[in-house]
């Protein structure tokens, strides 16, 4: 999912799927994909949490 903002126009969201990629101008589903983005953001580990936890999983598959 990608959530492009434009200073001269409302948002747009393009959301991938397995069959190719769907753009959403209305307003209701964008505003909708951007709080979802924003509830990902505030779970997501931060950048060095992240190497991290890769490095310990890649130790544990080896």
């Amino acid at each position: 999912m990608r959530v492009m903002s434009f200073q001269d126009r409302q948002p747009i969201a393009f959301l991938e799927h397995l069959m190719g990629e769907v753009a959403v101008h209305n307003p209701d589903p964008v505003r909708q994909c951007m709080t979802l983005f924003g509830a990902l953001q505030s779970e997501a580990l931060s950048q060095s949490a992240s190497v991290a936890a890769i490095r310990e999983i890649g130790k544990e598959l080896a």
